[in-house]
């Protein structure tokens, strides 16, 4: 199945499931994915491993002169979110705190009513500029798509150690509260059956939602092309049981 790069540092606005009008930024390469996790479902296909540092990362003084003419320019349009995503982790540019105050900052001049997000695999949560670039950032979307390392490293394939424990660690350091947002698959992946759908494997990821007690959960399913075509979608019913079960903890949740 294909999947795709975005080939811009500034692209949308365009329609998200959870966030609305969302206006991207990517601090990434618009060649390559960058990102620390390699998950079987990303929509920006499976991670090369052989990038040079200097093709990696999208230069700062240009993001800021691109993201100053476009929100200077979409004055009259809607933007409900400047959305930190774009192709792999954000939180990997060395310069992500200087860039969280700067974005804050013209967010504030020229769009003031727009929240800014951030989409991120939580793995460099424990980072001290990372957990100060947080305070300047109005919405942190973190992924967990399940409840034990084991079927992590068979969804997400983290390139680096990782682990929940190391998460919530990471976590209770924060001086706000964060959103979940979960994908749940069927189907198969390197010839093995793959779900995060049984009964077991939800509750264990209800016990890690119980946990961090997000300000919100966002379930959702395989909507775009994937990188391994043996994957399959989880249905509406299935997912709002589960989010069914999330709510019993007095935890919003949402399917989209």
């Amino acid at each position: 199945m294909g999947t795709f790069l975005f080939d811009k540092i500034v692209f949308g606005p365009i329609k998200s499931r959870r966030l609305g009008n969302s206006l991207g930024i990517n601090l990434l390469s618009t060649e390559h994915k960058v990102c620390n996790f390699d998950c079987i479902y990303c929509e920006c296909g499976l991670s090369s491993k052989t990038i040079p540092v200097k093709e990696k990362f999208c230069r700062i003084e240009l993001l800021f002169s691109e993201l100053e003419k476009v929100l200077s320019s979409q004055r009259e349009v809607e933007i409900d979110a400047i959305t930190y995503a774009g192709n792999g982790e954000p939180t990997l540019h060395p310069a992500f705190l200087s860039i969280a105050k700067k974005v804050e900052n013209l967010r504030d001049r020229y769009s003031p009513n727009s929240k800014i997000a951030l989409l991120t695999n939580g793995t460099t949560i424990n980072k001290p500029s990372v957990q100060q670039a947080f305070e300047h950032i109005d919405d942190i979307l973190i992924k967990l798509d399940a409840g034990n390392d084991e079927l992590i490293a068979e969804i997400n394939k983290p390139l680096s150690h990782f682990g929940i424990d190391k998460l919530i660690a990471g976590l209770k350091q924060l001086k706000t509260r964060v959103k979940i947002q979960s994908m749940f698959l069927e189907g198969s992946a390197d010839g093995k059956d793959i779900s995060n759908t049984t009964k077991q494997n939800v509750d264990s990821w209800l016990n890690w939602v119980s946990q961090i007690n997000p300000e919100e959960v966002y379930i959702y399913s395989i909507d775009r092309d994937t990188p391994i075509s043996t994957l399959q979608p989880v249905g509406p019913d299935k997912l709002e049981q589960i989010a069914q079960k999330v709510r019993k903890l007095g935890i919003k949740t949402i399917v989209t």
